[in-house]
């Protein structure tokens, strides 16, 4: 081997020490699949709470406290969510918080009835994933960490962030011809959580049961959802709060019940995960135009 060659191949060498893998964990699944499609081949995810799990009242194990330890990028979308990260993410640096990156689009919150606001600590809705334009911020943001973590690598992570962009624009094109005929339709929700999708896509959101899925509503406010269901077409909630109370307040109201997966619980392993997410979304919402409406 003559020394060009050995100069080469040491250079080759040096540049692939220089390579790291990065260590990411997020806190919900629909963070880990927005991510996704910015690793590399060595970088390893994990994600804190599984699908069918509520953010909003969880508790950290001691293997979620190693996790967020030994990781070099931590992603989660703002104490709205997940309070239970707020303290022990106070003073870590590796932790990026998804609420407070520049040039977020941020729905209109509709006034709340008395009864929700037992919950007034919720000053915006934290759903942010479900605008793909503010995954595209989200993307951008986590791409520049990586780039950095990665080093040499650097350009490949934005090479992965060029073709996340390109599809980011696709489902959201292809999401408004989805959804385009449930502009118009009224509907109301068990959970406050898709101002972002709403106004996003256009769609015309009655009102809100309540601020989170826990909250059980008063009286008093189910005597106001109940003149307001002449209205709707249906009454939209999560798929894995699917249980006898939610199904007893639709018969109250006298609205058929669509169920919605905004956390990615059926959303099977494989490629492209956060378009099918926001996919199954779009076609279950659709589902609600199938229902007569209330005279």
């Amino acid at each position: 081997m003559n020394l060009s060659r050995v100069l080469v191949f040491l250079l080759a060498l040096c540049g692939s020490l220089s390579v790291q893998a990065a260590k990411l964990v997020v806190s919900i699944e629909p963070l880990a699949m927005l991510v996704e499609p910015l690793l590399g081949p060595n970088d390893s995810l994990h994600v804190l709470l599984k699908p069918n799990t509520s953010p909003h009242h969880y508790s950290l194990k001691a293997s979620d406290m190693r996790a967020l330890q030994q990781a070099d990028l931590i992603l989660w979308v703002g104490p709205d969510l997940e309070q239970f990260l707020q303290k022990p993410l106070a003073t870590a640096p590796a932790s990026l918080q998804l609420d407070q990156l520049l040039n977020l689009t941020w729905p209109t919150v509709p006034g709340q009835a008395d009864s929700l606001h037992a919950h007034a600590h919720i000053t915006r809705d934290p759903h942010l994933w479900l605008n793909p334009d503010n995954a595209a911020i989200v993307a951008a943001a986590v791409a520049q960490r990586l780039a950095a973590i990665a080093g040499a690598d650097g350009a490949a992570v934005q090479a992965r962030l060029a073709v996340m962009m390109t599809r980011l624009a696709a489902i959201g094109a292809e999401l408004e011809i989805m959804l385009g005929d449930l502009r118009g339709v009224q509907f109301m929700v068990y959970h406050q959580a898709y101002g972002h999708w709403n106004q996003r896509f256009g769609l015309s959101q009655l009102s809100a049961v309540s601020l989170t899925p826990e909250q059980k509503p008063g009286a008093r406010h189910i005597y106001q959802l109940k003149a307001q269901a002449k209205q709707a077409q249906c009454l939209v909630a999560e798929a894995f709060y699917d249980n006898q109370s939610t199904q007893q307040l639709a018969k109250e109201l006298g609205l058929p019940l669509v169920l919605l997966d905004p956390l990615g619980t059926n959303v099977a392993s494989g490629e492209h995960r956060y378009e099918t997410l926001l996919r199954n979304l779009a076609l279950d919402m659709k589902s609600c135009l199938n229902h007569p409406a209330n005279s």
